[in-house]
């Protein structure tokens, strides 16, 4: 009997054991993460259909298909014309006119003139008018033309600027936003190994089942947090196509990985402060504001002086009378006639007084520049400004890099030991979940360090007016 029951005990240890080999390998099965780096999967699957872009295809798609660069291109075209109709200001004119003009006398008495009589007139005239001297109001008029021709060229490159800068910035969000996907799904799949790991644990006994629960609990999370993260992807995904003058549902997918980055940046703050006060769009801009409304005021000014015109012009008139007119002697004439005859002369006119309206027009135009010159003072400390946070922003962002690459590495092998822990029983399943949420937000942070250090390299490279499509240097 002893030696019955003695058997029957290592029979059911020998169970036991086999129960635990078998969940064991169940584990190392399930255990096995899918990607430990972020970023691995940033771009989408080669197999999937539609249009792919880079980040330079999609800018220049942009640049090509986005409205905004079509408004500016009309506005330009606008601008062009109206140095054309300033121009044609300062060309002499020539009129053709022609008419005929009937008169019927009702009465009369005295001596009769003829030019009130009975008659109809034939006209015709052409006439040529060229303004030599107008205070200098024309030439400072096409002068302005020209500046607001040039500051809607530079608006169009500052359309163009922000375009690129929007572009880029929604083209780094997707790249950050997929790269959290992918941890996440990493985190899921560990998650899941650990749930199944929970729960044979806990029905041998091994394991209190407050474990599975937390397991669980944790995996619901981290799935709530995936939903989100794809709906950022595909929101992305609309803005984007959006900006490149595509459908929101067009299958479009963009190529780009976060570790490609630009890590020297060929110019040192002091440069990109120089550089800014060159191209900057937006500088130029004011600084074409304020000579545009310098020349206003010299268009105001040029009202004080006189306007010559030169003035030439030949007429054909005729004058036919239904009554033939009769001499002193009383014999009958005929008095239709033709004649034709040219002119030519000198016009002065000279605006002496307007009820100060002239003079407020100047100081309103002065008013004006000072405006305009302060605005573009605060658009300098603006550009300023922005050059020197956006270096420093990229500055932490390559520091934040160093740092969440080295915090990875930690966390991938804090997770590594975790897993051997709790494979061993040496560990518990609260700190493999520990782990594991660890090395998820180690993957994350650098994914978003990575983003960070690309979009503060766009926005510099922005601020200084620099166009670099694919941030390559």
């Amino acid at each position: 009997m002893v030696l019955s029951s003695t058997g029957s005990v290592r029979c059911r240890c020998c169970c036991a054991v086999r129960r635990i080999f078998i969940v064991l390998c169940v584990l190392l099965t399930l255990a096995i993460p899918g990607s430990l780096w972020a970023g691995n999967s940033e771009s989408e699957p080669p197999s999937a259909p539609g249009i792919r872009y880079t980040l330079a295809e999609s800018v220049e798609q942009a640049l090509r298909a986005n409205p905004r660069v079509e408004a500016a291109h009309y506005a330009l075209e606008g601008a062009g014309a109206e140095v054309g109709i300033a121009r044609g200001r300062m060309l002499p004119s020539l009129t053709l006119s022609a008419g005929r003009t009937y008169i019927n006398s009702i009465s009369a008495s005295g001596q009769v003139d003829v030019d009130y009589i009975d008659q109809h007139q034939d006209t015709l005239a052409l006439r040529a008018n060229q303004t030599l001297f107008a205070g200098m109001e024309l030439l400072n008029g096409h002068q302005k033309a020209q500046l607001n021709e040039e500051m809607a060229q530079a608006e169009k490159g500052s359309v163009e600027a922000r375009l690129i800068l929007d572009v880029q910035t929604f083209f780094f969000d997707l790249l950050k936003a997929r790269g959290e996907v992918s941890a996440l799904e990493d985190a899921l799949e560990r998650l899941q190994a650990g749930v199944e790991a929970a729960k044979a644990f806990a029905g041998v006994r091994l394991a209190p089942y407050v474990d599975v629960l937390q397991a669980e609990s944790d995996l619901a999370d981290t799935r709530q947090r995936l939903s989100q993260a794809r709906i950022e992807v595909a929101n992305l995904r609309v803005n984007l196509n959006a900006l490149l003058g595509l459908p929101a549902r067009s299958p479009t997918h963009y190529e780009g990985d976060l570790r490609d980055l630009s890590m020297v940046l060929p110019w040192t703050v002091d440069q990109c402060l120089a550089r800014a006060e060159q191209l900057r769009a937006d500088l130029k801009v004011a600084r074409k504001s304020l000579a545009m409304a310098e020349k206003q005021a010299k268009m105001v000014t040029g009202r004080y002086w006189p306007k010559i015109d030169l003035q030439a012009g030949y007429i054909h008139q005729e004058r036919d009378y239904p009554d033939p007119g009769r001499s002193i002697t009383g014999a009958t004439i005929d008095r239709d006639y033709s004649s034709n005859y040219w002119t030519a002369g000198v016009n002065l006119e000279w605006r002496l007084f307007e009820g100060t309206r002239t003079h407020f027009e100047y100081r309103r135009a002065s008013a004006e520049i000072g405006r305009l010159r302060a605005a573009l003072r605060d658009t300098r400390d603006q550009v300023r400004a922005q050059v020197e946070t956006s270096y420093q922003s990229m500055t932490e962002a390559r520091e934040r890099i160093d740092a969440a690459e080295s915090g990875l590495e930690l966390a991938s092998e804090t997770h590594e030991r975790a897993q051997k822990r709790f494979e061993s029983r040496v560990g518990t399943i609260i700190e493999l979940l520990d782990a594991q949420e660890r090395l998820t937000r180690a993957q994350i942070n650098l994914s978003q360090a990575r983003a960070d250090y690309q979009t503060a390299l766009a926005n510099l490279l922005y601020a200084m007016g620099e166009r670099n499509a694919g941030l390559r240097f």
